[in-house]
């Protein structure tokens, strides 16, 4: 990261690499490998505004992290590079907090604005 660290979260899928993720001010998205002790990749979700204030691993597929940029919260594919799957823009104001279920059904991403938006996940 180029600037300071927001957020970070590991995955706990038990048999899937052990992955912490970090968000920064700076839009970036840090994946470090545990087991290697080193970065093992870096994705660039926006500019300097659009800083990464969450972060969440899919509870059943260790594949998938979920990061609040901005207003929107994307959908980050760990098999393809990694790289951007899809982007959820439901909040009107600065995504602070995503979550999601223990069964990897719903994703719930609180805004400045004080909502909480609940969506479903395919």
């Amino acid at each position: 990261h180029s600037g300071p660290v927001l957020c970070c979260t590991s995955s706990d899928v038990p048999g899937a690499q052990h992955l912490v993720a970090s968000g920064s001010e700076d839009g970036s998205v840090c994946l470090h490998d545990v087991n290697e002790t080193r970065l093992a990749h870096k994705l660039v979700l926006g500019g300097e505004d659009d800083a990464v204030s969450s972060l969440v691993f899919h509870p059943t597929d260790p594949n998938q992290l979920f990061a609040a940029s901005s207003t929107e919260v994307k959908r980050i594919d760990l098999r393809t590079g990694p790289s951007i799957a899809s982007t959820f823009s439901y909040n009107k104001d600065e995504v602070n907090q995503v979550a999601v279920n223990a069964k990897g059904t719903f994703l719930a991403a609180a805004d400045d604005a004080g909502d909480v938006q609940v969506l479903d996940l395919p």
